[in-house]
């Protein structure tokens, strides 16, 4: 290092006593480009001065010991020529301190440009970068304007778009990358416009969006942004065109958000009748939802619809769904519970008294309503015991005879069940009630 110092020293020394007035002291080392300069004695002057420049701090830059006095000289002297170097070897760092010292925005707004690259875009325009605001007037005033290659400027725009999304620019992000027709980030402009609400912006988006790829996800969420704008009949028009939207899912997901009107076209489009019929429900109608359950034809779904009709005292079409569910021996028990924990006696009377004349009538609907006479409506308790005692649950009776004290109906009960013993116990222990002589005397 010290011998190549002390040659460079010795060559610079040499060419200050040619430019002085020593033209024969040019040597074979004396660079070719300033032999002609120093030949003539009107530039001999300026290059010693500039020489002595050179020596000057060429030799303060050893003294301190840089490592690369060379680089230092050349930045100092002329800062562009710094530049030019930097930028053909893609120097980033090295390239914006020199023009951030220098304060040679526009070259570094062309370079910026010109090297489309993400990262060094985040460097330049952190908020602590103190030079920021005359970066971005000389791109928007110089770069721009002055470069010929649509990639650049739109990476420039995609880079904005981007940025726009993570400060929270949702719509102005939308607008930038429709501008510049990029689909590639439908998936972070998703997640961040149904964070920020702006179903319309996105609307605008997916529909460019759908022109460039065909994307489940894209059409699913196309279908929930018009819904959550309200936008029904959009949606009509959508599921009828072609489309790789999972309706199912968009269904379920609509519904979930409560989103039912638009739940219900998707689910009536589908012919999903169990999850159109509750969200009809949802909506109140009634009457289509049990036409829906009909179509369903599930238990599960036809007690849905039935305890929705009983909670908002719809019980004519109630009854048509607890016709379909009390034919089910398991569901019977849940209905009648249904029914008397909301105090609906009358009604639950109605129905199971509806469900004798079913082809699929079954002991227990019979055994039921006697335990609903029994409970609300005694004076019919003893006719239905006699008129289908073969068709009864006869212990079951017999308890909720016994828990609501109808001794009579009791003691008949006992005669059909031929537990005689037990007839006559509950004769003489209850005789103003259950005495009848000609059944005693018949026994």
């Amino acid at each position: 290092m010290a011998t190549l110092s002390s040659s460079l020293c010795s060559s610079f020394a040499s060419l200050r006593t040619a430019s002085i007035g020593h033209p024969r002291v040019i040597t074979s080392s004396t660079p070719s480009c300033l032999k002609p300069l120093l030949t003539k004695k009107k530039y001999r002057y300026d290059i010693a001065l500039l020489l002595d420049k050179v020596l000057q701090m060429y030799s303060s830059a050893l003294v301190q010991g840089a490592p690369n006095p060379r680089r230092i000289i050349i930045r100092a002297i002329d800062p562009t020529l710094a530049v030019v170097a930097y930028r053909r070897g893609q120097c980033d760092d090295e390239l914006i301190n020199v023009t951030n010292k220098n304060s040679l925005f526009k070259l570094q707004a062309r370079y910026v440009v010109e090297r489309m690259d993400g990262d060094l875009w985040d460097k330049v325009l952190q908020p602590e970068n103190e030079y920021r605001r005359q970066l971005i007037d000389q791109v928007v005033s110089t770069a721009l304007p002055e470069s010929k290659s649509p990639e650049q400027v739109q990476n420039l725009l995609i880079l904005t778009a981007k940025a726009q999304l993570r400060e929270g620019l949702v719509s102005e992000a939308i607008e930038s990358f429709i501008r510049v027709d990029d689909a590639a980030h439908f998936l972070d402009v998703i997640r961040a416009a149904k964070e920020a609400n702006v179903y319309n912006d996105l609307v605008k988006y997916l529909l460019m969006v759908r022109q460039k790829a065909r994307e489940p996800k894209v059409d699913g969420e196309l279908i929930f942004a018009y819904a959550k704008i309200d936008m029904l009949s959009d949606i009509e028009e959508f599921i009828l065109m072609p489309n790789v939207a999972n309706l199912q899912n968009v269904g379920d997901r609509l519904y979930d958000e409560e989103l039912y009107e638009a739940a219900k076209i998707i689910y009536a489009f589908i012919s999903n009748w169990a999850k159109l019929a509750v969200t009809l429900v949802k909506l109140k109608l009634f009457q289509g939802a049990v036409e829906a359950a009909r179509k369903a034809n599930s238990a599960k779904t036809w007690k849905e619809v039935c305890f929705a009709c009983v909670d908002a005292e719809e019980f004519r079409l109630a009854q048509i769904c607890g016709l379909n569910i009390i034919i089910q021996v398991d569901d019977l028990e849940e209905v009648s519970e249904y029914y008397q924990n909301r105090g609906c006696f009358n009604e639950l009377i109605a129905l199971m008294e509806s469900g004798l004349g079913l082809e699929r009538a079954h002991m227990g609907i019979f055994t039921e309503l006697g335990v609903l006479y029994a409970r609300y409506r005694s004076e019919k308790l003893m006719e239905h015991i006699k008129l289908f005692s073969t068709r009864l649950n006869i212990p079951k009776l017999i308890r909720a005879c016994d828990e609501q004290q109808h001794w009579k109906e009791l003691t008949y009960l006992y005669i059909q069940y031929d537990e005689f013993d037990n007839a006559a116990t509950t004769i003489m222990n209850h005789s103003p009630d259950a005495w009848d002589h000609m059944q005693f005397k018949d026994r």
